[in-house]
């Protein structure tokens, strides 16, 4: 009985360390450089192109690793028997909740990249007619 006691706190804890390091597998994408499209380059925009093409790649990656983390965080939380009140389920929330925000960022980051090379492809086709 004794043992079961001290292996509660045990199991809590190390189910809330396996959730908090978790959380910075994910690498996050950096945009890439967009050209401008009055004067770029059909190769540049080309380039661009590709770059933008693997930025979303990485970028839906990206999305995915964050899911597959907060799920692992609250499957070791649950698994483990975090009480839902307690200070570690908190912090847990509080974890979920910044890769939450951390997914909304990216999605709208990689809208606005596929907003703006559209606009530049647009810009080129008008230079270039």
């Amino acid at each position: 009985m004794f043992m079961r006691l001290l292996q509660q706190p045990l199991i809590a804890a190390t189910a809330f360390l396996i959730a908090s390091t978790a959380f910075a597998e994910c690498d996050k994408p950096q945009p890439p450089e967009i050209p401008d499209g009055n004067k770029a380059s059909k190769e540049a925009m080309v380039q661009g192109q590709q770059a933008v093409k693997q930025y979303m790649e990485e970028g839906d990656q990206y999305l995915k690793c964050l899911e597959q983390e907060n799920q692992a965080a609250m499957a070791a939380a649950k698994e483990s028997g975090v009480e839902p009140e307690s200070e570690e389920a908190k912090q847990l929330q509080a974890k979920v909740e910044a890769r939450l925000e951390e997914h909304n960022t990216a999605v709208d980051s990689m809208h606005e990249i596929g907003d703006q090379f559209n606009q530049e492809v647009r810009n080129f086709k008008a230079a270039n007619q």
